[in-house]
């Protein structure tokens, strides 16, 4: 474990990356274990967290990809699938777990869509049907369970 006394960043969230625990030390640096909104986790010294130099290196190859799919005309934001529908959501909100569950407050992990949109969109996955909007502002942060049992009512409403 570090042996110098650092600000307690556990739970802040930095760009993408939100601090999970204390690491040891980064040579003299204080070092923190950071969680990805892509999923990777890699340990950071705290002065690169707070002067926003910090990354697990995601957002230039997503960047990078989508410039390169922009360049030979692949509309990958505006792209009205369910999965274009959910990158629209990430890059003009971000991760949802930069944000509490609406419904229970704990840290939210995914978009959960609200079923208020008029224009709703239909998409196929295997046997399921996702309803869907291509507008963000239709999207609410939830948690896990939360997000599971938000579904299932919306669900039992259409039915």
């Amino acid at each position: 474990m570090a042996t110098t006394r650092a600000h307690d960043l556990t739970g802040q969230t930095f760009g993408r990356l939100r601090v999970l625990e204390r690491a040891d030390n980064i040579g003299n640096h204080a070092a923190w274990l950071c969680a990805c909104a892509c999923g990777v986790q890699k340990v950071i010294a705290a002065q690169h967290l707070k002067n926003g130099q910090a990354s697990c290196g995601c957002w230039r190859a997503e960047r990078a990809a989508l410039v390169s799919a922009a360049a030979i005309g692949i509309p990958r934001i505006t792209d009205p699938t369910y999965s274009g529908a959910h990158a629209r959501i990430y890059m003009s909100r971000g991760s949802a777990t930069g944000y509490a569950c609406v419904d229970c407050g704990r840290v939210a992990e995914e978009w959960s869509y609200s079923g208020e949109d008029p224009d709703e969109l239909v998409g196929k996955a295997g046997l399921w049907d996702l309803r869907y909007s291509t507008s963000p502002s239709y999207y609410e942060p939830r948690c896990k369970p939360c997000h599971k049992v938000y579904d299932l009512g919306l669900k039992a409403g259409a039915a």
